[in-house]
């Protein structure tokens, strides 16, 4: 089952789709492509429980709207919400001999999400400069060799 929310998280409907497409890369991409007949918007939430029992929320990014003899199917793409954290600002972040799970923490400080379980790894110094928390997320792995 799919479960369409609004902006609020608030419950729009069950969403009856087809052609779904899940892709995600460890590290990487992590998106979702379907085809309904339920008007969408840009913004909304997608939310489903996968064949593990964990649950998955995606944020509606776009969508094409497609007119035919059956009627219209909007065409959706999603991505993982952790795209939220593209709209978190850091400005100017320097962590200094630093662990992972330490620094995941502040990261993550003024955001909805919290720090899981992290590996140990060798405590790191770099910078982190006028950019956004996802992108700060992405450099984090790559300078501690780690994966989500």
């Amino acid at each position: 089952m799919l479960m369409l929310l609004d902006r609020d998280e608030k419950l729009i409907a069950s969403l009856k789709y087809k052609k779904i497409r899940r892709k995600r890369e460890i590290n990487g991409v992590n998106n979702l492509e379907l085809e309904c007949k339920r008007e969408v918007e840009e913004g909304q939430r997608l939310l489903f429980k996968d064949k593990e029992g964990l649950w998955n929320e995606y944020i509606i990014f776009d969508y094409f709207k497609d007119h035919d003899k059956e009627g219209v199917t909007y065409s959706v793409y999603a991505e993982d919400v952790t795209s939220e954290l593209y709209w978190s600002y850091i400005d100017d972040l320097k962590p200094r001999d630093e662990t992972a799970s330490s620094l995941l923490g502040r990261l993550l400080e003024n955001t909805r999400f919290e720090v899981g379980y992290v590996d140990k790894f060798p405590k790191k110094s770099f910078n982190l400069y006028r950019t956004n928390v996802k992108a700060s997320l992405w450099k984090m792995l790559e300078e501690y060799g780690a994966e989500i």
